[in-house]
């Protein structure tokens, strides 16, 4: 099923549509609005999103989460599962580098099954390329992240949100 366009139904719509997707158990296509997944995914790129499985998630899938009133589509970079507990993850779009804060696996929505490149629907890449001063940057970001979710979660949720300041005011100094 196609969500509508994002500018024909607000952010709240569209959350609820892909609740009820995500209770039926079935998938539902959408499209790439910017640019945090590129190069593996572009800015307007259709994408075809299955289910959340059941079983938790693994490093290097791209999964669809609620986030902040809108839905993201990362890569999963940490997986850490708790026994008795939702298990958290942590997500990246593959152009950032800086990861999410931590979310909890019930955030998932969907996982990106396909996507339409040039023509063709293709399985994402479970891999992404990074030159390795980016790399570098972006595995110290999450190492430090699960350092502090290893603490305490609203810690991790703290130092997420103070990276992702700090890198968003950067980019704007040095641009």
């Amino acid at each position: 099923m196609a969500l509508p366009h994002a500018s024909s139904v607000d952010a709240a719509q569209a959350l609820a549509m892909v609740g009820l997707q995500k209770k039926s158990g079935r998938g539902f296509t959408s499209f790439i609005h910017g640019t945090s997944m590129e190069p593996t995914l572009a800015d307007g790129a259709a994408i075809r999103v299955g289910p959340p499985e059941a079983a938790g998630h693994s490093v290097g899938q791209i999964v669809v989460c609620a986030n902040a009133h809108k839905l993201i589509a990362h890569r999963v970079v940490y997986c850490k599962a708790q026994s008795g507990a939702d298990s958290f993850l942590l997500t990246q779009g593959d152009g950032c580098l800086v990861c999410d804060p931590p979310i909890r696996n019930s955030m998932i929505q969907g996982v990106v099954v396909e996507a339409n490149i040039e023509g063709l629907w293709v399985q994402p890449s479970a891999t992404w390329t990074r030159t390795p001063c980016k790399q570098a940057i972006a595995v110290s970001n999450v190492y430090a992240i699960r350092l502090c979710l290893a603490i305490n979660f609203r810690l991790a949720l703290f130092a997420a949100r103070i990276f992702t300041a700090t890198a968003a005011a950067s980019k704007r100094f040095f641009a």
